[in-house]
């Protein structure tokens, strides 16, 4: 494609050099028009040439050509500018255009000759390579400069593999980690990164908006590079430590732009997102979120949660782990005490002298099981390879019998449930003959009714009733005056495969969180649609709820945060997807294959409720997809703590009609809901 493109520009000629050439092509005396009307002449046949092909080749072909261009021009030093130019003349003066012209078309003759000839003669046409295209030269950019540092590279039209080097470029950026001390990283990196007091956590936002902009920082990366090499480093001159650590900002960022490159510059693509492009976009997406941010939660939320749902049996949990729940969460809270006054990674050195809270070996014990005490992340070498990274297994890090390193209280605050569910899972099989996930699945619900209640939030919960002949229950349902709220809670995760940007893996764990709960809610709605009123069981309370023309949002609520994934823009192209388009799944091995089929289904079940929805009320697709919420508990709580009662709750919901292209749900709710 690209030698075909560039041998038409090479054998077409420009008519126009001057305006002299323009009255002599055009028959139009140019002394009595404003000087740029030759140029909008000129413009409007560009216009003209492409606005009306309806079948020719898809615009991605130039695209791919436009890449492959810049590439070899910044990586290579090819003189490519002219074609380049070609391309961005079409950009230019077009703007949004669907197709180009067939190989063989002689339309190709026109619309090159036409495109050079505005060259001539635009006198405020400028052409810069970065504002033509910033992600493509700022990924450029990144690979000539791991080129120079011995990378071997194969350019294959808009993809660039990368075929040796950079094992010995990774090792190189550990290197500079190790000898700049771990630890002195963690501390360096948060202090870099803002910090929002309000929501006790870090930001990290997206910047979608115009504009010429730089490589991100990969703050996600470096921070689990760094408990790699959990070490303190006194270097003694301040020049030396502030240029080695700009040497591994500089290192990592090249690392993650020039081999990743799911930094996105424009809020467009996430409008304009074709089906076909959909498995890569959630892995790019899910990707940035590993390598350019850090999982977080409220740690004061995430203790209260660990001491409701280890609380089914005293007994069991202190026979198995030599202390109480109310213990564990005691020193949870410590941390937290101290670390709000600073903000800063808490370095603990128990002494037997000092007054604590609990006795000195109770401290001890409990610190013990919070931490890890070698090989942490010790296999984390890819940085895409987010299975090697162990540190969400507990909360602390050991350094010897009385010392204690908690790197971040937000970072660390998903690790402590994490702590005393993956030690107890096979224990509660063992001796309790129990599923431990099916327990705290229940409690976990027990938990959400809890803080509802707190808050003044009525609504019923667990309410059975019958669709279609078939036994249902709702997890939640809340009645507003305009809105009735129906949460279902699903405790399935965001797994670390599909960190790992392994987008089929995602699309299945969102089928099990997003899809399935939105199935579940639209079995209510359709009911209540169907006939006006829904008849809930709830223990042995029977409630009938009526429609009254009110609005039916729905809640898919998980546990942990899925990070970008929560945007409204995505939320909508995912279930537009399941609407619109078929999926197909390639070579996958027996047990992918069937968690697919599952994924399919779910797929079509939420077709044939949207087509019923659909009839029953002539629902506009933009309007339902908007009541459509998918959220974590850490979320869910800062919405009902800003509550006093069901219709401060409706209000307090997210604005899902606005879109601030921050992909920080925190940051955008913080905003939208002064």
């Amino acid at each position: 494609m690209l030698n075909t493109f560039k041998n038409l520009v090479n054998n077409i000629e420009a008519t126009i050099t001057c305006e002299k050439d323009f009255e002599k092509e055009y028959g139009i005396n140019l002394d009595d028009k404003p000087i740029h009307f030759a140029k909008d002449k000129v413009s409007k046949e560009i216009q003209t040439i492409l606005k009306s092909i309806d079948d020719g080749l898809d615009k991605s072909v130039l695209n791919k050509i436009n890449t492959e261009l810049m590439y070899r021009q910044i990586i290579y030093d090819e003189d490519l500018i002219p074609y380049l130019q070609i391309i961005d003349i079409m950009h230019y003066v077009t703007g949004f255009f669907k197709f180009i012209p067939n190989w063989d078309d002689e339309k190709w003759n026109d619309l090159i000759r036409s495109s050079k000839n505005y060259l001539n003669i635009s006198e405020n046409y400028k052409f810069d390579l970065k504002s033509s295209n910033t992600k493509v030269f700022n990924r450029a950019q990144s690979v000539k400069y791991l080129t120079i540092k011995n990378c071997e590279i194969k350019i294959v039209e808009d993809e660039i593999e990368f075929i040796s080097g950079l094992d010995e470029i990774y090792k190189k950026l550990e290197q500079k980690i190790s000898e700049f001390g771990g630890i002195n990283l963690i501390f360096e990196c948060l202090a870099h990164i803002d910090y929002d007091s309000k929501f006790k956590r870090y930001i990290f936002l997206k910047d979608l908006n115009p504009g010429d902009k730089e490589p991100q920082i990969p703050w996600g990366y470096l921070l689990n590079l760094s408990l790699k090499h959990l070490q303190f480093k006194h270097i003694s001159k301040r020049f030396k430590y502030e240029k080695l650590f700009k040497e591994i900002i500089e290192l990592s960022t090249r690392i993650i732009n020039g081999v990743y490159n799911v930094q996105d510059y424009s809020i467009w693509p996430y409008f304009y997102l074709g089906l076909k492009n959909l498995p890569q976009h959630v892995s790019n997406m899910v990707l940035y979120d590993s390598l350019f941010t850090i999982p977080q939660s409220n740690i004061l939320l995430e203790l209260e949660l660990c001491k409701y749902l280890f609380s089914f049996d005293y007994d069991f949990f202190k026979d198995n782990l030599g202390f109480t729940i109310d213990e564990f969460v005691t020193v949870g809270k410590d941390f937290y005490n101290i670390w709000n006054k600073e903000n800063k990674p808490i370095l603990i050195q128990l002494s037997k002298k000092a007054n604590y809270t609990l006795s000195y070996d109770t401290y001890i014990k409990i610190l013990n099981f919070m931490s890890h005490t070698n090989n942490l992340n010790n296999n984390y070498i890819e940085p895409d390879d987010y299975q090697k990274i162990n540190f969400p297994e507990k909360p602390l890090l050991k350094f010897n019998s009385s010392s204690f390193l908690l790197p971040a209280v937000s970072w660390s605050a998903p690790n402590f449930y994490e702590s005393l569910a993956s030690f107890l899972r096979e224990p509660c099989e063992l001796q309790l003959n129990k599923n431990l996930n099916d327990i705290l699945g229940v409690r976990l619900e027990e938990f959400i009714a809890i803080l509802l209640n707190k808050y003044g939030i009525n609504f019923i919960k667990g309410g059975k009733y019958k669709f279609n002949k078939n036994n249902a229950e709702c997890d939640f349902v809340i009645e507003c005056e305009k809105s009735i709220i129906i949460i279902e809670v699903k405790k399935k995760v965001l797994t670390r495969e599909s960190k790992s940007g392994r987008n089929y893996s995602i699309i299945i764990d969102l089928s099990k969180s997003l899809l399935y709960s939105q199935i579940q809610a639209g079995k209510v709605e359709i009911l209540l649609k169907r006939n006006g009123k829904i008849s809930l069981k709830e223990n042995n309370t029977r409630h009938e709820i009526l429609l009254k023309n009110r609005v039916i949002k729905r809640i898919s609520l998980t546990q942990l945060e899925y990070g970008s994934l929560y945007n409204q823009l995505f939320i909508r192209k995912f279930l537009e997807a399941q609407l619109n388009g078929e999926f197909r799944l390639e070579n996958g091995d027996d047990e992918l294959n069937k968690k697919f089929e599952e994924f399919i289904r779910y797929g079509e079940q939420f077709q044939h409720q949207y087509v019923e929805l659909n009839n029953l009320q002539e629902e506009d697709f933009n309007h339902f997809i908007h009541r459509c919420y998918f959220m974590s508990l850490s979320q869910l709580f800062e919405v009902i703590k800003r509550s006093s009662d069901n219709e401060t709750f409706d209000e307090n919901l997210p604005k899902n009609l606005i879109e601030t292209g921050a992909f920080d749900w925190y940051y955008e709710y913080g905003i939208l809901n002064k």
